[in-house]
């Protein structure tokens, strides 16, 4: 029972920390995802006229998925905490 609250207790924050880490993979491979597969992974951002501003804007909804993870992730148990933490450092830089 315990488990199954504790799980429910960090879903949000467990999944803004999947979407923070997926957005940094999308916008990374943004350019070849787009002319060279032709996918776009933000919805309402048009690839053709891409600038600073839209940029900006997928870097902000970044760093909220961040911040609200980061509150998940110091709620962890110590065994998890680590490993989840090292992930968190390494895709926010």
């Amino acid at each position: 029972e315990g488990k199954v609250q504790k799980y429910e207790q960090l879903k949000e924050e467990a999944m803004r920390l999947g979407s923070a880490f997926q957005k940094v993979n999308f916008l990374r491979d943004l350019k070849d995802d787009n002319l060279v597969l032709n996918r776009n992974y933000f919805p309402g951002i048009d690839l053709k006229s891409f600038d600073e501003n839209a940029k900006n804007e997928i870097i902000s909804e970044i760093e909220e998925d961040f911040r609200v993870a980061y509150q998940g992730i110091v709620k962890l148990p110590m065994e998890a905490k680590f490993g989840v933490y090292t992930a968190f450092v390494y895709y926010k830089k």
